[in-house]
């Protein structure tokens, strides 16, 4: 068994492969500076793909086009029989720019290709990183007014993920269950917790937790965000 993980230097496929070293288990790291023709596909028996063009304001539709629908397209070619583990975003749910728009179609793509797969897991993951935003409110805070809004978001540590992925590969390709692990934040108590400034004043309430008795699901904010898209557009 060796396992190819893409995406290797990102925040989540380093925690992989750091789990992937502990439990001395055979891995190739790949990286978009590398090419899938060079890899040596006769060995490799699972796919943790964990490469993404993530959300930056540098980013063009055409880059996020080519790292999230056709790498996927791409991977597909070598990926016939093999075990595929591939992350969607909790945010396609309710965000619809082209950093999600683009996931979505990378995940369809898997979808509609499954036949050639030995068996594909697509993994909804929350928030895996919200420290950025909460220490740029804070600093924020310091020189002016600042609204926080009490919005409430599932996250999920980066290294719990990574441990989810490793155990499921090691009990035979177990379905991986990333819902229990959801921890339910708020953004204003989160900003709260880490300052004192008279700054902060509390804003609206917006609920994208989208978890009801164990189950995603899709509530009715989700209607109101697509509403708001559609007269944007």
């Amino acid at each position: 068994m060796q396992i190819l993980v893409t995406g290797s230097r990102g925040k989540l496929g380093t925690q992989i492969c750091l789990e992937l070293e502990q439990h001395n288990i055979d891995f190739f790291r790949f990286s978009q500076f590398m090419s899938l023709a060079d890899i040596n596909w006769t060995e490799i028996t699972h796919i943790i793909n964990c490469a993404a063009v993530i959300p930056n304001d540098k980013e063009t539709i055409e880059s996020y086009w080519l790292g999230n629908v056709e790498f996927i397209a791409e991977l597909l070619k070598y990926s016939s029989g093999k075990y595929f583990i591939h992350f969607s975003s909790l945010s396609e749910q309710y965000k619809f720019d082209n950093y999600q728009i683009t996931k979505l179609l990378g995940s369809n793509l898997l979808s509609c290709n499954s036949h050639i797969l030995a068996s594909l897991q697509i993994i909804t993951v929350p928030t895996l990183e919200d420290k950025t935003l909460i220490n740029y409110l804070i600093e924020k805070s310091k020189t002016e007014k600042v609204t926080v809004d009490r919005l409430k978001y599932s996250f999920m540590e980066v290294t719990t993920l990574a441990k989810l992925v490793i155990q499921s590969i090691q009990q035979k390709n177990k379905k991986i269950n990333v819902v229990n692990s959801y921890i339910e934040k708020d953004l204003y108590e989160e900003v709260k917790l880490r300052t004192n400034s008279e700054n902060i004043q509390e804003g609206g309430l917006i609920d994208r937790t989208s978890i009801n008795d164990n189950l995603i699901t899709f509530t009715f904010n989700l209607l109101n965000e697509i509403s708001k898209k559609k007269s944007i557009c």
